[in-house]
């Protein structure tokens, strides 16, 4: 399998899989990019208004669906008879298969109701993969396998007698060592087994695929094993068929797949119109959700920003507190005798004095660290001991003595409480209550100082 197939597969078996890490991945093999955003924008997937992005593909998609494109996108990357290689129309009709039970496996899912119907699509797409490694592998005893290949599959009693197994036991195989669970490799390796037709599982859609692929190439009449299999009149047997042919079509195009009939013109014709149409709506579209995604990002900042001070807020505190890593330190201060700044010089001093302040306290720690809660009181949560942030706290302190104030504004002072989680034993409310508590006893003690203990 190919490196960036590789890495697809891995990322999207991580125990915490990253959608944006899993777009990367994919973003770095433009074949299988653009094969995902074809297939995220096909109306296999009704949806009604256009994909732009990778990121937006992945997600709509879902990442089973993208680790089962990687997988055959490689599949489907074997290597193609020459033309006048024997094997060559078996390749082609390999291909017709492939799309035909994909598109009919997920028909028989949804009619069924199964909650799998995106799994039956994979496996229906992948069923048939070994076909196309044996076609390039060629292993002894092979001559006799081509010899039993009928509307491009071969008999799999002779390629059980000839090879020792299947091409479903040997998809199956390659299916599991990359990390596909038994739920889907099994159905697969058995879709042959008539014993599965009356299971309501993926079981029963292969098997019902696998025979609508099978009278697609010419045997048997596939309205009426529709018919019988899903117990559907005439009418609805004909309109499923319908929209099986033109899913068909639409996948081997998005699949850069010849399945024949003028497909891919047919196909190609209708992207050149839509991709017209759509284009100034499509850009618009972009637009509109840059401007949205925008807008989202700013008000999502004003609801955590103080807007007097430019601090984080109240809710970004109690956030904070509640996610912390329970490392580090916290420092509670407030303004000195605020109370008397705004007595004597009014409110709008007492709002410049806060301004102030807020700007001094942003410049001198680090970005998302400071807060104001409330009035004229402060937070800094502060990385590293109980040393570090008395430094911290120190320098907030004498930066803030020593600023000039600006013509007719009141100097100021703060006193300041430091406390770590270590002492408050990982307990936020123990946490705040200490700092609490020094913060006051820096009060006490003659206000403009720290106080780390006690």
């Amino acid at each position: 399998m190919p490196a960036v197939a590789l890495e697809v597969v891995r990322r999207t078996r991580a125990a915490e899989p990253d959608v944006i890490a899993v777009a990367d991945a994919a973003g770095k093999d433009p074949a299988l990019a653009a094969r995902l955003l074809k297939l995220a924008n096909s109306s296999l997937f009704g949806r009604s208004r256009p994909i732009t992005n990778l990121r937006q593909a992945v997600m709509l998609l879902g990442l089973k669906n993208v680790r089962f494109t990687a997988i055959s996108l490689s599949l489907s990357a074997t290597r193609e008879p020459e033309r006048d290689d024997p094997a060559a129309p078996l390749w082609r009709a390999f291909r017709r298969r492939a799309v035909y039970s994909a598109v009919t496996a997920r028909e028989y899912a949804l009619l069924r109701a199964h909650a799998e119907a995106e799994e039956a699509f994979l496996c229906g797409l992948l069923m048939d993969a070994g076909v196309a490694v044996l076609l390039n592998a060629r292993p002894e005893g092979w001559t006799r396998v081509l010899k039993s290949f009928s509307s491009g599959h071969p008999d799999p009693e002779v390629e059980r007698a000839a090879l020792g197994f299947t091409h479903a036991d040997l998809i199956s195989s390659m299916l599991r060592f990359w990390g596909l669970s038994p739920q889907l490799t099994e159905p697969i390796r058995t879709h042959h087994d008539e014993a599965n037709a009356d299971s309501a599982s993926i079981g029963a859609a292969l098997r019902c695929a696998h025979l609508v692929a099978e009278a697609e190439l010419g045997r048997g009449s596939v309205l009426r094993l529709l018919a019988s299999r899903l117990n559907l009149d005439d009418e609805a047997a004909r309109q499923l068929h319908e929209r099986i042919t033109r899913h068909a079509k639409e996948l081997a195009f998005i699949m850069d797949m010849d399945i024949g009939g003028g497909a891919r013109e047919e196909l190609a014709l209708q992207l050149v119109e839509a991709q017209e149409s759509l284009l100034g709506d499509n850009l618009e579209q972009v637009a509109r959700t840059q401007r949205a995604e925008a807008e989202a990002e700013r008000l999502r900042v004003d609801a955590r920003t103080d807007a007097l001070t430019g601090l984080l807020n109240r809710a970004a505190y109690n956030e904070a507190l509640k996610h912390a890593e329970r490392k580090g330190s916290l420092i509670l201060f407030d303004v000195d005798h605020f109370k008397s700044i705004n007595d004597q010089h009014g409110h709008q001093a007492g709002d410049a004095v806060l301004r102030r302040l807020g700007q001094l306290v942003k410049a001198h720690t680090r970005d998302g660290e400071a807060y104001r809660f409330g009035g004229e009181e402060f937070a800094v949560l502060a990385h590293g001991a109980s040393a570090d942030a008395t430094v911290v706290a120190e320098r907030l302190r004498t930066v803030v003595a020593s600023a000039p104030s600006e013509p007719g504004m009141p100097a100021c002072t703060i006193s300041l409480g430091c406390a770590t989680w270590d002492e408050a034993r990982g307990d936020s409310e123990t946490l705040v209550a200490i700092a609490d508590r020094r913060l006051y006893a820096a009060k006490r003690g003659g206000r403009n100082r720290t106080v780390n203990q006690g």
